[in-house]
């Protein structure tokens, strides 16, 4: 056998071995990148997100790669997906079985540009794919002929970051807001942030608060604006949303509707009530608040009214 330069000159074999065999993890290790390579041009296309064979190979591959805890058995792929009606980020995460960090660190769009039309690429892994290496090692480096850019792709991790800088505190505003229950000692049974999900108990972002309200408890219009949908919206059931100018307030899992989309509505009057339909664990309103597209925390916007409100 031909002697290793990096050995020390061993006269004895069985000790040549020993030490190589002692130094080879840390040889696999640190050449874990060679600096090539892989150029993915087929990009398979899932048509739609219930019985499509790519979605459901997709969900597969997705399923295997979670199991593999050795990033050389991860067989790399991309998913081309095109957003149809009432379709959006949370939809496509929970059909796909990804994560928020593989689809945003992808995709390099917001969250609220996942919307109708929009063509989404989706991996088989999760992961975290970034354009600059990261100071560790990865055997992926990938071009995305179609999207014509070059990513390090970290299997299995998260930047939480990718998500949660999509998120800050609303600015100042002197704008006159109504609360959207009728009583004062309502309770926050589930915070603006991360939480665990009740249905998937797994770290999850919660982009708004609930409140505990009885079973068709009247809701109230939190601001004058117009209403821009009310209907059912996947996840969140019965939901209203109104709008002025550059702020949003969602309101979901409602029992009644009374508002029609184009209305125009006043602070405090009434729009709906409370009730229990889409994805929740029983009767409650929960409540979104949005400014120039981006969610807020709606507790700041109702500071005043929860400091006074057991006064």
């Amino acid at each position: 056998m031909k002697d290793f330069d990096f050995l020390p000159k061993f006269k004895n074999v069985k000790i040549k071995f020993t030490v190589l065999l002692c130094i080879l993890p840390y040889l696999i290790w640190a050449n874990q990148f060679d600096g090539s390579i892989k150029e993915i041009q087929n990009i398979p296309e899932i048509q739609d997100l219930k019985n499509d064979p790519n979605l459901n190979l997709l969900r597969e591959e997705v399923k295997y790669h979670l199991r593999q805890s050795h990033q050389k058995n991860i067989d790399l792929k991309i998913y081309q997906y095109r957003l149809k009606k009432n379709e959006d980020f949370y939809y496509l995460m929970a059909k796909t079985y990804m994560d928020h960090s593989s689809l945003l660190s992808l995709n390099q769009i917001k969250i609220e540009d996942f919307k109708p039309n929009t063509v989404i690429y989706i991996p088989n892994c999760r992961g975290y794919f970034t354009e600059k290496a990261l100071n560790q090692p990865t055997n992926y480096r990938i071009v995305i002929a179609s999207l014509k850019k070059t990513f390090y792709f970290y299997p299995h991790q998260k930047d939480l970051m990718v998500y949660q800088k999509q998120f800050s505190e609303p600015n100042h505003t002197t704008k006159k807001y109504f609360f959207p229950l009728p009583t004062k000692n309502n309770i926050i049974t589930s915070p603006y942030g991360w939480r665990i999900d009740p249905f998937t108990n797994k770290k999850a972002f919660h982009p708004g608060i609930d409140i505990q309200a009885e079973y068709k408890t009247p809701v109230y219009a939190p601001f004058d604006g117009k209403v821009i949908f009310s209907g059912f919206k996947k996840g969140y059931g019965k939901t209203i949303i109104i709008e002025n100018q550059n702020e949003q307030f969602l309101l979901a899992h409602l029992a009644v509707l009374h508002v029609k989309v184009n209305d125009s509505v006043k602070a405090g009057d009434l729009i709906g009530l409370t009730g229990k339909t889409g994805r929740t664990t029983g009767p409650h309103l929960h409540l979104e608040y949005l400014l120039d597209s981006k969610w807020k925390n709606p507790m700041l916007i109702f500071r005043d009214y929860f400091s006074s409100r057991n006064e």
